[in-house]
């Protein structure tokens, strides 16, 4: 935490606060997630048979939901994605960027807002 707030002090910009419902969601739910899949041939691209595409075709009906963990007072803690990747307040987010000369945005998550 101390070194976030030097880092702040440094900048000029306004502080961003970075949360689920800005980039760590998007990136989420972006093509990021559907990577995988591609890896486990569900989408394959063209290369997979006819066969496979039937076998795998629950694909748009996800065993596991992407779904919040919180405290008992109602306050979120963390944020698990379909293929369980957990975010929570602290981490870093390297989210691609369309910008040629930064491939990447990072962030780190401070809170969750719904």
């Amino acid at each position: 935490d101390g070194d976030r707030g030097d880092r702040e002090s440094e900048s000029s910009r306004p502080r961003r606060s970075c949360t689920l419902e800005g980039g760590a969601k998007n990136y989420a739910e972006s093509e990021h997630s559907e990577d995988e899949d591609n890896d486990n041939g569900s989408t394959g691209g063209g290369s997979g048979t006819a066969e496979e595409a039937g076998k795998k075709g629950k694909k748009k009906m996800p065993k596991k939901k992407s779904r919040y963990e919180r405290t008992e007072n109602g306050e979120i803690t963390s944020f698990i994605t379909e293929d369980d990747v957990v975010y929570r307040p602290g981490d870093c987010v390297y989210i691609e960027s369309r910008r040629p000369n930064t491939p990447y945005f990072i962030c780190s998550i401070q809170d969750f807002k719904l």
